[in-house]
C-alpha cells in the first residue's frame, strides 16, 4: 500500500533536498539521490547538488501554454533513469535560458504519486461523479469504447472532441484530424473559446493572425513606454519569455503604465498604476484612439501605405462599406479604390498585396487619407476608411472617458502625453482578458492605434514570431510562383476550416455541421443573438445534451465526449450546466495524466504521458522572433505506469473504428507532411522497429526538414537531441527581409492591416449590424446587470467582480503540484481568499479571515463561500479572486479542497462574437457567513 506523505513531511523534505522531491519514494529508488554525502559551509550542512554527474537533455516545457525551452538533468536511481532537476534551455530563443517556478516544478508532474497508472473503466452500475473504476488493458479500454458506441447507436455527429490548453498549444492539428477522422464536426477548444479567440479576434481581424498569444511578440526591450490593460497574465501571469524581455525594458528605464482595478503583479512593477473601474477599459482606449487621430499622432505614410485606411467607402444606412470588386470564383475581394493625390483621380489597387503604393497597372501612386467632400464613385458620395474612423470616434473625448472609467481627466491626459511623446511606445496586446463582451472591440481599438502609429513589425512595437512569419512568406512565395498553397497562415486557416468542414454539412456523409453553428443559426433565425464566430466553442452543447437542439426539424443530440487534457469541470463554463451535461451523455472518454475533476465523470480514463517522457513532434519555436524548431529528448517512462502518448491514443481510437489511415491523411495535410514518409515511420513503430511512438513523429519531422532544407538528417537530429533547438534564421534578419505587410502581405482579405475589418464586415452581411462586430470600432459598454449604466457603481455590500491568474499556477492542472501548492499555502488568504478593500470591508463588519458568501446578482444560485482577504491593493467597489483552484476530486493529494472554483460563480452567458463566458460581467453581493 502506498505510504501517504503529509504536507508537513513534504515541506520538511523540500527544505532538506532543495528540489523538493522526497515525496517520490513510492516510485522506487528516487530518494537515494538525497542520501548523497553532505558538505559544510560556515558550519552549516547543505545537500550536495543533485545534478552532479547528471546528463542534461533538452525538452519543451508543458506546465503552461508558453512552451518554453528547458533542459533537465537525468540520473540513474536504483537502476532506473530519473529526471531530477529542470532549468531553462540557453539555446531556446523564447525564454533565453530562464524558467519560472512552474517550469522548475515540472519534475513533480512526472513523478507525482497521483498519476493515473493504467487505463480505467467505470465499474458497472456506479454513477458519474464518483471514483468507481477498475483497471483495464489498453485493448480492453478501446474495445469498451467501440462496444458502447455501437450499443448506444452513437452517430459520428453526436460526438464532441474536447481539447485543453496542452492540445491548444501543441497538438491542435492532431485533435482536428481525430475529430474529422471520427466524422465529428464538433470540437470544443476550451482555451480558444475563452482565452485566445475572445481575447484576440479583434487584433487578429486587423493583422490576419489567428492567435496573438504566439504569433505576435511585443518588443518590450526596445520600447520606452509600455501601456498595459487587462494584461497581468501576459507578462506577470507568468509568461517567462515575455517576462525576460519585459525585465530588460525595466532595466533600460522604460516607463510602464498599468490600468487594473487591482494592484496586480504587473501593477507592482509599474511606473504608474491606475485603478480603473472594471470593464470600462474600452472607454479609455477609444479616447486614446481619438487623440491618436485628432492629435495627429499617427504615422501618415505608414497608414496610407500599409493599411486599408485610404480605401474609398460608401456609407449605407449608417454603416460604412469599402468599395470593391469581388472575384466570382473565390468569392474574395479582387480590387479596391483609392484617391491618388498625384493624379487627383480615383484609381484601383489590387487585393492580396501589402502596399497601396501602386495601382493595378503598376503605376506609382500616393493614396489620400482624406478626400474632397464632393468626391463620388459610381455617382455615390465616398469617404476614406480613415475619414469614417475619424468621424466615428469624434465624441470619445477625455472628459467622456473620465466619467465612465472613474479616472480623472488630468490623469488620462497625463498618460496620453507620456505615451505619445515616446519614441517607441507600445500597447501591450494582452492575454486572457476575455471577461466581457466588449473585449473584442476593446482589443481591436488597441490594434488600430498601433497600426495608425506604424508600431507593427518594427522596433519597440508588435513583431511577428519567426515561425508564423515563415508560414506567411511560404504562402505568398507559393502564390507568386503560380502554385496552389497546401495550407494558409494565420486567420485564413480557421476561416477556411469553418467553411470547408465545421460549418459545412456537405463535408460529412451524415450532413450535419457543428453543434455550435446549428445552435447559433437557430438563434439568429429566432431574432436572438447567436455567435458570429463559432469555431471550437461549447455553444449549444447544453441544449444538444438535453435533447433541445433541432436541426432540419429533428433533434441534434450530443451523446459522446472524447476529452484530451481538458478539465471541463474546472473550465470557465457553468459548473451546474456541465454536471447536467455529464449526467445525460452515453459515453465519456477522458485522456489525462492525473485524476482531475473531469475524470470523476468519465466512463473510460486513458493515462497520458507527461512531457518529460515524450519523444515528440518537431514544433515551431513559438513566441520567438527567430525561425526555429524544437523537440523533446525524453526520459525513461516511469515504471509501473502504463501510459501512452496522446496522439497515439487518437490514432488507435480512430483505428478501432477503421479510420486510422484517414487520421494520418488529414493530419499530414494540416502539417504539410509527405504521407508516404508518415506511413513508413508509423509502420516501423507498428512493427516494433521504432521503440517509442513519439520517435515516429520525430522521424517524420526530421525527414521533412531534411527534404526542405537539404540538411543531412543526422545533423538535424543531433542539433535537436543535444540543443533541443534548430535555428534557421534570426529575428533581426527576419524583420529586415520579411517585414509584414511591407515585404509580404498580411493574411487578411485585403492583404493590408485592416483598420476596417472585412472579416467583421462579413458578420454584418450575414447577421446584420451589431456594435460587437463593428468593422471599424465602437464603444460597447459593460453590461453587469439590467438597468446598470456604465457610469454607475455598486453600493452597500454589492461589488464589481474580477478574477485572474497567479504566477504560481497556469491552470487547475498545476494546482496538484506539491511544490507549487506548498508555496501557495505560504500566503493562503491572498491565494485562496476573496480580495476586498480593507476600509470597505470594515464598513461591512468583515474582518480578515472571516468566511463570506459571494453571490452572483444576476444568477443567485451561483455562489461560493470563501475567506475574506482584506487589502488596500484593490478598488473599494471591486472584489477579486484567483482562478486556478477549487478542485474537488479527493484523489488529488495536493490540490484537493484548496480554494473555490471560479466557474461556480459564472452562469452560462456567451458573448455574441466568439462565445466567451463573460466571466467578470456581473456584480456580486458579499455576505458575512
Amino acid at each position: 500500500m502506498r505510504k501517504e506523505i503529509t504536507r508537513r513531511d513534504f515541506l520538511k523534505g523540500s527544505a532538506a533536498a532543495g528540489a523538493g522531491m522526497l515525496f517520490l519514494r513510492p516510485s522506487g529508488g528516487i530518494s537515494d539521490i538525497f542520501k548523497a554525502p553532505r558538505w559544510t559551509r560556515d558550519g552549516k550542512k547543505h545537500a550536495q547538488n543533485i545534478t552532479v554527474g547528471a546528463e542534461w537533455r533538452p525538452s519543451v516545457c508543458t506546465m503552461c501554454s508558453n512552451t518554453c525551452g528547458i533542459q533537465y538533468a537525468v540520473k540513474k536511481v536504483g537502476g532506473v533513469e530519473r529526471a531530477v532537476k529542470i532549468e531553462g534551455n540557453p539555446y531556446h530563443p523564447y525564454n533565453l535560458g530562464k524558467v519560472c517556478a512552474r517550469g522548475q516544478s515540472g519534475v513533480l508532474r512526472t513523478y507525482n504519486p497521483d498519476r493515473i497508472r493504467k487505463p480505467l473503466i467505470r465499474v458497472e452500475g456506479s454513477k458519474r461523479g464518483t471514483w468507481k473504476f477498475r483497471e483495464a488493458s489498453w485493448d480492453e479500454a478501446y474495445d469498451y469504447i467501440a462496444r458502447k458506441m455501437k450499443e448506444k447507436g452513437i452517430q459520428p455527429y453526436e460526438i464532441v472532441v474536447a481539447g485543453g490548453w496542452i492540445t491548444c498549444a501543441m497538438y491542435r492539428p492532431p485533435v482536428i484530424a481525430f475529430s474529422l477522422a471520427m466524422g465529428s464536426p464538433n470540437i470544443l477548444g476550451t482555451p480558444l473559446q475563452h482565452c485566445v479567440s475572445s481575447e484576440h479576434l479583434g487584433l487578429d481581424a486587423l493583422t490576419g493572425n489567428f492567435n496573438v498569444h504566439d504569433e505576435t511578440i511585443s518588443d518590450y526591450e526596445n520600447a520606452d513606454v509600455i501601456l498595459a490593460m487587462r494584461s497581468n497574465a501576459s507578462i506577470s501571469g507568468i509568461a517567462t519569455g515575455r517576462a525576460v524581455r519585459f525585465s530588460k525594458a525595466l532595466a533600460k528605464g522604460a516607463k510602464v503604465i498599468v490600468l487594473d482595478p487591482r494592484l496586480s503583479e504587473l501593477g507592482a512593477k509599474a511606473t504608474k498604476w491606475v485603478p480603473i473601474k472594471p470593464g470600462t477599459d474600452p472607454a479609455f482606449i477609444l479616447a486614446m484612439l481619438r487623440e491618436t487621430i485628432y492629435g495627429k499622432h499617427y504615422d501618415a505614410e505608414f497608414t496610407r501605405s500599409f493599411t486599408n485606411a485610404p480605401f474609398l467607402a460608401f456609407s449605407t444606412k449608417g454603416m460604412v462599406m469599402p468599395a470593391m470588386e469581388m472575384d466570382e470564383k473565390s468569392g474574395q475581394p479582387k480590387l479596391f479604390y483609392v484617391y491618388d493625390e498625384k493624379s487627383k483621380k480615383v484609381v484601383k489597387v489590387p487585393a492580396g498585396t501589402g502596399s497601396n503604393l501602386k495601382d493595378i497597372e503598376g503605376n506609382d501612386i500616393q493614396p489620400a487619407l482624406e478626400v474632397p467632400a464632393d468626391l463620388k464613385l459610381d455617382g455615390k458620395p465616398v469617404v476614406t476608411v480613415f475619414q469614417a474612423l475619424k468621424e466615428s470616434v469624434k465624441d470619445y473625448t477625455i472628459d467622456w472617458a473620465a466619467k465612465i472609467t472613474d479616472i480623472s481627466a488630468d490623469t488620462i491626459k497625463e498618460i496620453f502625453d507620456t505615451f505619445f511623446s515616446a519614441k517607441y511606445p507600445l500597447i501591450e496586446p494582452g492575454w486572457y482578458g476575455a471577461r466581457y463582451a466588449n473585449t473584442v472591440q476593446f482589443r481591436k481599438a488597441q490594434g488600430i492605434i498601433m497600426a495608425l502609429m506604424g508600431r507593427i513589425d518594427t522596433k519597440g512595437g508588435w513583431n511577428f514570431a519567426g515561425g508564423y512569419r515563415e508560414s506567411v512568406v511560404k504562402f505568398w512565395e507559393t502564390i507568386r510562383a503560380g502554385k496552389k498553397p497546401s495550407s494558409a497562415p494565420g486567420l485564413m486557416m480557421p476561416m477556411m476550416s469553418k467553411k470547408m468542414f465545421f460549418d459545412n454539412p456537405d463535408a460529412f456523409p451524415h450532413k450535419h455541421p457543428s453543434i455550435n453553428y446549428v445552435w447559433s443559426q437557430n438563434r439568429f433565425k429566432e431574432g436572438k443573438l447567436g455567435v458570429a464566430y463559432t469555431l471550437f466553442g461549447d455553444m449549444g452543447l447544453y441544449e444538444a445534451a438535453m435533447g433541445k437542439l433541432q436541426y432540419n426539424g429533428k433533434p441534434y443530440r450530443f451523446r459522446a465526449l472524447f476529452s484530451f487534457a481538458a478539465n471541463l469541470m474546472r473550465s470557465f463554463g457553468d459548473e451546474k450546466k456541465y454536471k447536467e451535461i455529464f449526467d445525460k451523455l452515453d459515453l465519456v472518454v477522458v485522456s489525462d495524466i492525473a485524476p482531475m475533476d473531469i475524470t470523476l465523470y468519465a466512463d473510460v480514463i486513458l493515462p497520458d504521458l507527461t512531457y518529460l517522457e515524450r519523444a515528440d513532434l518537431v514544433f515551431e519555436a513559438g513566441m520567438s522572433p527567430d525561425t526555429a524548431v524544437v523537440t523533446r529528448n525524453p526520459v525513461q517512462k516511469v515504471p509501473g505506469i502504463d501510459s501512452r502518448h496522446m496522439v497515439r491514443q487518437m490514432w488507435e481510437i480512430a483505428e478501432k473504428f477503421g479510420q486510422g489511415d484517414m487520421f494520418w491523411g488529414i493530419l499530414s495535410k494540416f502539417m504539410g507532411w509527405d504521407i508516404k514518409i508518415v506511413q513508413e515511420e508509423v509502420g516501423k513503430f507498428a512493427k516494433g522497429q521504432t521503440k517509442r511512438f513519439g520517435e515516429a513523429l520525430l522521424n517524420v519531422g526530421v525527414r521533412m526538414i531534411a527534404e526542405e532544407t537539404k540538411m543531412p538528417e543526422e545533423q538535424i537530429r543531433k542539433e535537436l537531441m543535444t540543443k533541443g533547438v534548430l535555428t534557421f534564421k534570426k529575428g533581426e534578419e527576419n524583420l529586415k527581409e520579411a517585414r509584414i505587410p511591407e515585404k509580404y502581405p498580411a493574411p487578411t482579405p485585403s492583404g493590408r492591416l485592416e483598420i476596417y475589418s472585412l472579416l467583421f464586415a462579413g458578420f454584418v452581411k450575414e447577421y446584420g449590424p451589431n456594435d460587437l462586430w463593428n468593422p471599424l470600432t465602437t464603444y460597447v459598454p459593460p453590461q453587469w446587470k439590467e438597468g446598470m449604466k456604465d457610469t454607475d457603481k455598486p453600493s452597500g455590500n454589492e461589488f464589481f467582480f474580477a478574477h485572474g491568474k497567479t504566477p504560481l499556477m497556469s491552470y487547475t492542472s498545476t494546482a496538484n503540484n506539491p511544490l507549487l501548492m506548498s508555496i501557495a499555502e505560504t500566503m493562503p488568504d491572498e491565494r485562496f481568499g476573496l480580495w476586498i478593500n480593507a476600509r470597505k470591508a470594515r464598513e461591512l463588519g468583515i474582518a480578515n479571515g472571516d468566511m463570506v458568501r459571494v453571490v452572483n446578482t444576476i444568477a443567485p444560485d451561483h455562489n461560493v463561500v470563501m475567506k475574506a482577504y482584506l487589502t488596500e491593493k484593490i478598488r473599494p467597489d471591486t472584489v477579486f479572486m484567483l482562478a486556478p483552484f477549487g478542485m474537488e476530486n479527493a484523489k488529488l493529494s495536493f490540490g484537493f479542497n484548496k480554494g473555490v472554483p471560479l466557474n461556480r460563480l459564472v452562469p452560462l452567458r456567451h458573448d455574441a462574437v466568439v462565445g466567451s463566458f463573460r466571466a467578470n460581467e456581473f456584480t456580486v453581493r458579499v455576505e458575512k457567513v
